[in-house]
C-alpha cells in the first residue's frame, strides 16, 4: 500500500467540491486517485475582498470583505455596513444564511451595491476555487462573488 498526498488544489469529480489535497492511493498494482482535506481550509485562514458581484465589479473606492472563521461564521464589510451570518459547508455544497448587520446609512450607490452583495451571499449554493486563486462563490453553476486573499 503506497499513498501519495500532495497539497494541490483538487476537485471531487463528484460533488465538484474543491478540496486542498490530491490523493494517490496503490493498492497491489491498481491505482486509485481522489481529494482529501478539509474543503474549510480553502475558505478559512485570510480575509477575501470582493472584486465582483454578479459579475460587475465593485465601486472604485469601495471595500467588501469576506472573513470564514472556524466556528462556521463569516463575516466582514458589506459596502457601507458590517455584516455577519452564519456558513454551512457540506459534502455537496456552501450555504450562507441571512445576514445581520449595523445599520448605516451611506449614498445610495453604495447601499446598492451593499444589497445586491447580501443577497447574493444569501444565494450561495456552492464554491470553487479559479485557476487564478481566486474565490467564486456560486449560485448553481454561475459565479455570484468574486473574491481574493489579501
Amino acid at each position: 500500500l503506497t499513498a501519495t498526498i500532495v497539497n494541490q488544489l483538487c476537485v471531487d469529480s463528484m460533488s465538484g467540491m474543491p478540496h486542498p489535497q490530491s490523493v494517490t492511493v496503490v493498492v497491489g498494482g491498481k491505482k486509485l486517485a481522489g481529494c482529501g482535506g478539509e474543503p474549510a481550509s480553502l475558505l478559512q485562514g485570510a480575509v477575501w475582498a470582493v472584486v465582483e458581484i454578479g459579475g460587475a465589479p465593485l465601486m472604485a473606492g469601495s471595500q467588501v470583505t469576506l472573513d470564514f472563521a472556524p466556528d462556521s461564521r463569516v463575516s466582514g464589510q458589506a459596502s457601507c455596513n458590517r455584516f455577519t451570518s452564519a456558513y454551512t459547508l457540506s459534502g455537496e455544497g456552501l450555504a450562507i444564511s441571512k445576514a445581520a448587520g449595523t445599520r448605516m446609512m451611506c449614498d445610495a450607490a453604495l447601499m446598492d451595491q451593499e444589497s445586491r452583495f447580501l443577497a447574493a451571499l444569501g444565494s450561495v449554493q456552492n464554491f470553487s476555487i479559479a485557476a487564478d486563486g481566486a474565490l467564486l462563490l456560486n449560485a448553481g453553476d454561475r459565479p455570484t462573488i468574486k473574491a481574493r486573499r489579501r
